[in-house]
């Protein structure tokens, strides 16, 4: 199994329905790096049955996006009149990069736009932002679950 994932990976790797939790970003005014580090629930393996059932094995992981720049964030849970809470992690779509052209941050490597889209159900809501790429680490051993998502002390 492996624990660290980083750019070069991104073609044999899907956040597809993986959870997010949190969200936070540090900045060394020194070096001037920047990163984006979210908090997700990392999917590692869909195992499903001929009865259609799945199972699958989950760890929590820290995704960290590296040198970031031109950080959008647009989360919208919608209007329940202030009557329904969030029930567990943000459930994440999707994550596309692309090569940006003509970069003037980083010379000496390839710099992208990267996109995370959200489940429908969480409508119009996105993170996108520049980036050098990422490492992806898990924090403990997956564990083979029934859904998704595990609970919080599953997490812990």
């Amino acid at each position: 199994m492996k624990i660290i994932y980083k750019t070069e990976d991104s073609e044999n790797i899907s956040w597809h329905d993986n959870s997010l939790y949190g969200i936070s970003w540090k900045e060394e005014f020194e070096s001037g790096v920047s990163d984006l580090i979210l908090d997700i629930d990392y999917i590692c393996d869909w195992i499903c049955n001929k009865d259609k059932t799945c199972h699958f094995k989950v760890s929590p992981a820290d995704l960290i996006f590296h040198n970031i720049t031109d950080l959008k964030i647009n989360i919208d849970w919608g209007d329940s009149g202030f009557q329904a809470c969030i029930d567990g992690g943000l459930p994440i779509l999707d994550i596309t990069r692309e090569i940006i052209k003509n970069q003037k941050v980083h010379l000496d490597r390839q710099y992208y736009k990267w996109t995370i889209k959200f489940a429908p159900n969480v409508k119009d809501s996105f993170i996108s932002f520049g980036a050098t790429g990422f490492t992806q680490t898990l924090r403990k051993e997956p564990i083979l679950i029934d859904r998704q998502a595990l609970t919080l002390n599953e997490r812990k």
